[in-house]
């Protein structure tokens, strides 16, 4: 679980990041991937890699180091449209709701 994890984080800018990848990285076969991943987290390859995007997207949002677009395009995200409605069905809220605001 771990190394699925940090494997997909390490991967996260990438837009076209892929179950198939992710199964060779592993080194086990889509279907052995997806069976295991279901077992352990309950969700599917393709779901677990957004979940994965949007916590990290939720995190640099919190931080406050970057704007909304910034972390959109940080975890594979090509579009900011597409993001900001990714993350509404994730979350409920629109990723500024998230964004910190830094005191002046």
């Amino acid at each position: 679980m771990s190394r699925a994890r940090s494997w997909v984080e390490h991967h996260v800018d990438e837009e076209d990041l892929s179950v198939s990848a992710m199964a060779s990285a592993m080194h086990m076969s889509r279907s052995t991937l997806h069976r295991k991943l279901v077992a352990i987290t309950g969700m599917a390859p393709g779901a677990f890699i957004r979940d994965t995007r949007m916590h990290l997207a939720r995190r640099l949002l919190k931080e406050g180091e970057c704007n909304v677009s910034e972390v959109a395009y940080s975890v594979g995200f090509v579009s900011l449209s597409g993001f900001s409605r990714a993350y509404r069905h994730h979350y409920g809220e629109a990723p500024s709701s998230s964004l910190h605001r830094r005191e002046r």
